[in-house]
C-alpha cells in the first residue's frame, strides 16, 4: 500500500527518488524523508547494482544504481530490482530493460484506470534473454562504464561551478530558491 512519509529539511533527511525524478543527478531537486521516522530504512536504502523502474504515470522509466543514487531511498512508485546474484550481471539486466522490446512489453502490461501502474508481478513475467556469459559480461561492463563516465562528468561540472564562483566572486545563491520547475515554466 501507500506509505506515509515525513518530509523534512535536507539536513535531517534522506533524498527520496520518485518515478518522475529518476533522472535527477543531484539531491537539490529531491524531497527528503525523515531518517528517524522512515520504516525499513536500512533495507530500502538504494545500493550499487539496484535497477529502478517507474511504476506509475510514465511507466517503464528506468535507471541503474552505480555511482549516482547510492544512499537514497525510492518511493512506492519505483520498483526496485535487487539482483540476488551476478548471473546474469545486473548491468546486462538493465540493458535488456532499457531495450525497445522490453520497454514495449512493460508499457503494454499496465493496470489501473486513472493512474496507469505497473506491478512487480508484471516485471516478474518478463524473461531476460540469455546470451553467452562473455557477451553478457561485456554488455554489463559497457553499462557500468557509461555510468562511470556520467559520474565523472557530474564531478567535473561541480568543480567547474565551484571554480567559476570562486574566480567570479559571485555569491552562491541557495538552491532552494529555485527549482527545475521555475526554469521550465
Amino acid at each position: 500500500g501507500v506509505r506515509e512519509r515525513a518530509f523534512v529539511d535536507r539536513t535531517f533527511g534522506i533524498p527520496l527518488l520518485t518515478g518522475s525524478t529518476l533522472d535527477v543527478t543531484t539531491d537539490d531537486d529531491l524531497k527528503h524523508v525523515s531518517k528517524v521516522l522512515t520504516r525499513n530504512i536500512v533495507s530500502e536504502t538504494l545500493q550499487t547494482n539496484d535497477i529502478l523502474i517507474s511504476s506509475a504515470g510514465t511507466v517503464g522509466k528506468a535507471d541503474f544504481v552505480h555511482r549516482n543514487h547510492e544512499g537514497r531511498l525510492a518511493s512506492q512508485d519505483v520498483i526496485r530490482i535487487r539482483p540476488k546474484s551476478a548471473n546474469p550481471p545486473p548491468g546486462y539486466v538493465y540493458a535488456f530493460l532499457m531495450s525497445q522490446i522490453a520497454r514495449r512489453l512493460i508499457a503494454n502490461q499496465p493496470a489501473g484506470s486513472v493512474i496507469v501502474r505497473v506491478y512487480e508481478e508484471n516485471l516478474e513475467a518478463l524473461t531476460v534473454p540469455r546470451l553467452p556469459p562473455s557477451a553478457e559480461a561485456r554488455i554489463a561492463r559497457m553499462i557500468t562504464a557509461s555510468f562511470d563516465a556520467r559520474a565523472d562528468a557530474k564531478s567535473l561540472l561541480a568543480t567547474a561551478d565551484a571554480e567559476f564562483l570562486s574566480r567570479s566572486r559571485l555569491p552562491r545563491v541557495p538552491y532552494e530558491r529555485f527549482s527545475r520547475h521555475s526554469i521550465e515554466d
